[in-house]
């Protein structure tokens, strides 16, 4: 699999080479209100944000979107700057899923587009918008787990998912327990 296979285009944006985060996001519009989400939050964004338009021509501050059908659809160029989260806009791609994933699950079709995206972006170190936003925020929503997510990968993709994160942050020290990943505060004896 690759990324012309999600149709995603070939062409890098300016900070392709600084990129190194995949951060996935929710829209927290209940999929019952709105089935189809990509063009509210695009005129969302368009008229909160005021930003210039993506070099796609789309407002939307995501790199990808996902729709409840499991449709991805491309907003901005893998490395163009994106307006998804704070301080992390030019070294990260996003993943915005449609839905409200605090009440509600993704969709068969989103999890089989989400674990086809991931394993397109596998060198990039995964993150949760919460993890990463400095405040009490759930997003993508406290139903999307990194347990899930492991459970939904393969044993590979997390082992490797445990050395980025140890490329990316060398002063933390790591504990692997099973296929889970506990971060230790301190140094370890041994």
């Amino acid at each position: 699999l690759d990324a012309r296979e999600l149709n995603i285009s070939r062409e890098r944006g300016p900070f392709f080479n600084y990129q190194r985060y995949f951060v996935l996001h929710h829209t927290e519009f209940s999929a019952a209100e709105f089935p189809s989400q990509f063009d509210i939050v695009n005129r969302y964004h368009r008229d909160q944000f005021r930003e210039d338009p993506s070099v796609l021509g789309w407002n939307i501050g995501y790199t990808l979107f996902c729709e409840r059908d499991g449709t991805l659809i491309q907003a901005r160029l893998i490395g163009e700057k994106s307006a998804a989260q704070l301080g992390h806009n030019y070294d990260s791609i996003s993943l915005c899923f449609a839905g409200d994933y605090d009440n509600e699950y993704l969709t068969k079709a989103q999890v089989e587009t989400l674990r086809e995206v991931l394993l397109v972006f596998q060198d990039y170190e995964f993150m949760f918008h919460r993890e990463i936003a400095g405040d009490d925020r759930s997003c993508p929503g406290w139903h999307i787990t990194r347990k899930g997510i492991n459970a939904l990968m393969r044993e590979e993709w997390v082992a490797k998912q445990a050395t980025i994160y140890e490329r990316n942050h060398p002063k933390k020290k790591i504990l692997r327990i099973g296929k889970s990943i506990k971060r230790h505060p301190r140094r370890l004896a041994y």
